[in-house]
């Protein structure tokens, strides 16, 4: 009994340092320009960098949210357990490159995928919204949606401009 309490507590409280140090982190992100960003972003694995996104994310909605003190922890619970459902969907379902070059049935087979991804993660909102309102107000968990959805346009603006610059990149010869 006294074991799994000590385990309790030290999972508890290496949670509140792993997210006190990602703050610090994101904090001293924010100060870097955008080349010092990549640099650091080449180093990572894809795992890394993956958790790197996803703990920004997480720190930009709560700041963004403006929540009290009280509510950050369960918040960032929730939260945390609704994006990796969320990447859990999207993993399953891999985006397909150069769709020209699909046959029909390819085509047909990603179409399907397309409207049964939409459908998980629809439900996934759904479930998700219900546990959010036991921590904030509705209005609140159409606030977070909308913004989860203008950092999605964001980094898909960022995405397409460094894929871009890289194309310029590439077909430049020294």
């Amino acid at each position: 009994m006294m074991k799994s309490i000590h385990t309790i507590i030290f999972t508890i409280a290496l949670f509140f340092v792993h997210t006190w140090a990602m703050a610090q982190n994101i904090e001293q992100w924010h100060k870097l320009d955008s080349q010092q960003r990549k640099e650091i972003l080449d180093k990572l694995s894809p795992a890394e960098r993956m958790e790197l996104f996803r703990n920004a994310i997480l720190q930009e909605v709560v700041k963004k949210m403006n929540l009290p003190q009280d509510k950050i922890h369960d918040f960032t619970e929730i939260y945390s357990e609704y994006q990796l459902k969320i990447h859990a969907v999207k993993e399953a379902y891999p985006m397909q490159e150069n769709l020209g070059e699909l046959t029909e049935e390819e085509a047909k087979k990603i179409l399907n995928n397309s409207f049964i991804v939409s459908e998980k993660l629809l439900e996934i909102r759904k479930e998700y919204a219900k546990k959010f309102q036991t921590i904030i107000s509705t209005h609140k968990v159409i606030e977070l949606f909308h913004y989860e959805g203008r950092i999605r346009k964001r980094i898909m603006e960022r995405k397409i401009k460094y894929n871009d610059a890289d194309k310029n990149n590439k077909n430049m010869k020294p």
